[in-house]
């Protein structure tokens, strides 16, 4: 049997109680710290809508199109759990993503912050599922059509 992602990280009975995974930001004051057990929830979670929600798995391809966050982590090992091909790549200059070529495929899933959908478009425009992340507390207020909160 094939190990999950959330069996892996729970399966640390010494390390229940320590953060696995920490986000700090600076600027607004946001602390997060996640033991394994809440990571692998998470992921879990993630892995879930992609393979059970989206209808995805091995050969699907998603962009991540995220900053540093712990949001990220989740939608990442979700993604990777489920086995499929993600494109990321850091972007020095504002922290975000930027699409690596990814032959003619298009991409069956696309996950960004609500700041920077429409920054998005014109990478992603035949994306049949459309996630938006945000980075603050709780859920989205305004989610445009064609778009979904993942965090709901």
């Amino acid at each position: 049997m094939q190990p999950t992602v959330t069996a892996d990280l729970a399966a640390r009975p010494v390390e229940a109680e320590r953060p696995l995974l920490s986000y700090r930001d600076e600027a607004t004051g946001e602390r997060v710290d996640l033991t394994a057990q809440q990571v692998g929830q998470w992921a879990a979670r993630s892995a879930s809508l992609l393979r059970d929600g989206c209808r995805l798995g091995p050969g699907s391809r998603v962009a991540v199109l995220l900053p540093p966050h712990w949001r990220t982590a989740a939608v990442l090992l979700g993604a990777w759990a489920s086995g499929l091909a993600v494109s990321f790549r850091p972007r020095a200059t504002a922290g975000l993503a930027v699409l690596e070529p990814g032959g003619d495929r298009p991409f069956d899933a696309v996950f960004v912050t609500p700041e920077r959908q429409d920054d998005w478009l014109e990478d992603v425009p035949d994306a049949p599922h459309r996630y938006l992340v945000g980075t603050g507390p709780g859920r989205l207020d305004d989610v445009p059509l064609g778009w979904l909160d993942w965090s709901a």
